[in-house]
């Protein structure tokens, strides 16, 4: 077995022109200005295989966007696409990289900034590494994150550190996973900003660690309430400060390297004329009483271009759509990745059926909107009967979609185990 290596390597790219932020249809953009400048992270890992963690600080990436960016790093650093593992941080107060209808339009040219600065950091990660141990440990914190569907709803108050530590010197770095949607900074925020991940990652690095943020399963879970920059901190500080006092506590050592994909199929429930009707009275019939303007105009333009393309066919709505879900396996670490807003209780299921050292992480290698389990489409709600409206989909995906891929992933779990003394 060839004994684990790893490298690290991270980038703040600060925006040169106040472009549109993404995440809420309620604000009013551009951007006015930087509070913390995007950043780009990457983590290589090899040991009989090679894996490339990356993290940036976006609300997400189109499916198609996101394979396109995997391959360029692919081709950049001389391993396989289906090896880099490619997550947003899902932080609402970013520049746009995905077309979320009426909540602010990518711009070509920070697009292209951001993927040159993911290229570089990933080269550098791999030009870096060096022998490695790793491990990993969970805490327990409460007051951070809560259940915005309903109150008594399953929350994950688990925070996940992986800790590789690097020789010569050993030098620590640390994957930090949270379930929790970093909206801490409300719609009324127009200062780019990673949101608490950003935070906890600049504690540790003031604190002499380098620190990745992986945002897990966290589609119906927010913080207590909004706040400001001052609460950003706050959580920042004390979630970083949970993985700091871990450190010491985790136990490392060499491990190899394994990686497991496959495609799954999406698809969508497609709505009946009698519910495009009802749609249109509910959203639609407030265009002539009178016409609105700002978010509520937004909102109204949205969903008369959704029941328009519904009737016209005009392009028409794609049948089905083929997503990955990826497995990663380094040492005791296990990362899942999924590609979209996963409810909660997904997470919690994958943890229990593959261990704690288990790392969920949402919004990866690609964003599809909502997946609700199946037990969520009675009560409906924004993630069931409205976001796939921005996120450009004809509806919500099918029920059991995400149970599926909790199972693919479960499955190439116990893949990538049975190969990991080979």
């Amino acid at each position: 077995m060839e004994p684990l290596r790893a490298g690290f390597a991270r980038e703040t790219v600060t925006p040169i022109r106040n472009y549109d932020l993404s995440g809420y249809v309620a604000r009013e953009n551009p951007a006015v200005g930087v509070h913390d400048a995007v950043q780009v992270s990457a983590l290589y890992l090899a040991g009989g295989e090679e894996a490339m963690i990356l993290s940036i600080e976006a609300l997400g990436f189109a499916p198609g966007d996101a394979e396109a960016l995997r391959q360029k790093v692919a081709e950049a650093c001389a391993i396989r696409a289906g090896h880099v593992m490619l997550a947003a941080t899902h932080t609402h107060s970013a520049p746009a990289t995905m077309h979320l209808i009426g909540c602010g339009r990518p711009d070509d040219g920070w697009t292209r900034v951001l993927q040159e600065a993911v290229e570089r950091v990933a080269r550098e990660a791999k030009a870096t590494a060096a022998p490695a141990h790793i491990g990993v440990g969970s805490a327990r914190v409460t007051g951070i994150a809560r259940n915005r569907r309903r109150p008594a709803g399953p929350v994950d108050e688990a925070v996940t550190v992986v800790k590789v530590e690097m020789m010569p010197g050993r030098r620590q770095v640390v994957v930090v996973n949270f379930a929790c949607h970093p909206v801490v900074l409300p719609a009324q925020n127009r200062l780019v900003s990673g949101d608490y991940p950003g935070a906890v990652t600049r504690y540790l690095a003031a604190r002499g660690v380098d620190a990745l943020f992986l945002t897990g399963a966290c589609g119906d879970i927010n913080p207590p309430d909004h706040g400001n920059f001052d609460t950003v901190a706050e959580i920042g500080e004390r979630l970083g400060r949970e993985a700091e006092d871990l450190l010491p506590s985790i136990a490392t050592s060499d491990g190899s390297v394994r990686v497991a994909w496959a495609p799954v199929t999406v698809r969508w429930q497609m709505p009946t004329a009698s519910e495009l009707q009802a749609n249109e009275e509910t959203w639609v019939s407030v265009l002539h009483d009178p016409a609105p303007s700002g978010s509520r105009g937004r909102v109204v333009q949205a969903w008369s271009r959704w029941i328009e393309r519904h009737r016209s066919q005009n392009p028409p709505w794609p049948d089905e759509l083929e997503v990955p879900v990826q497995v990663i396996k380094a040492g005791p670490a296990l990362f899942v990745a999924l590609p979209g807003e996963v409810f909660c209780r997904t997470g919690l299921v994958l943890k229990e059926k593959l261990g704690p050292a288990t790392v969920v992480s949402g919004y990866t290698n690609g964003n599809i909107g909502y997946l609700p389990t199946e037990d969520e489409y009675v009560h409906g709600g924004y993630e069931v009967a409205q976001a796939h409206v921005y996120y450009d989909y004809p509806g919500v995906v099918v029920p059991g979609t995400a149970e599926r891929m909790a199972k693919v992933a479960v499955e190439l779990a116990e893949n990538v185990s049975a190969r990991e003394s080979v």
